[in-house]
């Protein structure tokens, strides 16, 4: 999701420490990981419930917009080099014809 290496890391460490101080560090790296753990949790509940609202007729679409944007285009693509390759057999054919 994020690019981030362990440089990176390592720096926000580093600023982390010199901002917040070694005292207050433990108990902010704590309530950051209970917020992330909460944000999930809600996450995952909205999630469920939008599945469960929907039904079954549509519980195989994905969540995921990029997703679901695919699944509806490939066809399309697909539909469109097929019809592109008939136009090019179809002009390869006039072309032996003549």
């Amino acid at each position: 999701m994020f690019d981030v290496g362990l440089g990176e890391l390592l720096a926000l460490g580093v600023v982390a420490l010199l901002v917040f101080g070694p005292d207050r560090l433990p108990a902010i790296a704590s309530d950051a990981g209970r917020w992330l753990r909460e944000l999930r949790g809600m996450s995952n509940r909205a999630r469920k419930e939008l599945s469960d609202a929907v039904g079954p007729e549509v519980a195989d679409l994905a969540l995921n917009p990029r997703d679901s944007v695919t699944r509806i285009l490939n066809p399309l693509t697909e539909e469109t080099s097929d019809a592109k390759k008939a136009v090019k057999d179809a002009a390869r054919f006039d072309e032996d014809a003549t």
